[in-house]
C-alpha cells in the first residue's frame, strides 16, 4: 500500500477545434466535485499546450481572465405532452421528475458558481404519438 495520495485525471477529445472540446475526468471515489476548478485547470493545461487559443470577444486582457469567461449548461428534462403513456407510466414519470425536482441540484453536485449555471429545459419524449388524424378544413 503507497502513501501517494490519488492523482485525479482527465481526457480530452477535440469535437471541433476551437469551438468544442469533451472533457472526461477520472476524478475517484469521494473526491469533493469542484469542477469549475478542474476545467479551468484544464483550458490553463490546452492554453499552455497551444491546443487552444484564448480570444477575448470583450475589452479584458488575457492576464485579467486567463482561462476566459465560463458558462455551464445544466439540462432539466420534464415530460413532454408528445408522449403517447399509458396513465400508469405518465404517473411514475410524474412521481420520478418530481422526486429528482426536490433532490440537490446539479449545480450543487458538482460544485458550480451559480453566476456561471444556465438552466436549460429539454423535453422528455419517451414514446411520441404516432397515430392521429388531422384534417385540413378549407
Amino acid at each position: 500500500m503507497t502513501d501517494e495520495p490519488y492523482t485525479m485525471e482527465y481526457k480530452v477529445k477535440i469535437l471541433a477545434p476551437g469551438d468544442v472540446y469533451k472533457v472526461t475526468f477520472r476524478l475517484g471515489f469521494r473526491v469533493e466535485q469542484r469542477m469549475n476548478l478542474f476545467l479551468r485547470k484544464v483550458v490553463e493545461d490546452l492554453l499552455e499546450n497551444d491546443e487552444l487559443q484564448n480570444e477575448s470577444r470583450y475589452h479584458v486582457s488575457r492576464a485579467e481572465m486567463p482561462t476566459g469567461d465560463f458558462k455551464f449548461v445544466i439540462m432539466q428534462e420534464f415530460l413532454s405532452h408528445e408522449n403517447d403513456l399509458p396513465v400508469p407510466e405518465q404517473i411514475i414519470m410524474s412521481a420520478y421528475l418530481g422526486v429528482k425536482s426536490f433532490t440537490a441540484s446539479p449545480q450543487n453536485w458538482f460544485g458550480l458558481d451559480s453566476d456561471s449555471v444556465e438552466i436549460e429545459k429539454v423535453p422528455l419524449v419517451l414514446r411520441p404519438v404516432k397515430d392521429f388524424r388531422l384534417r385540413r378544413v378549407r
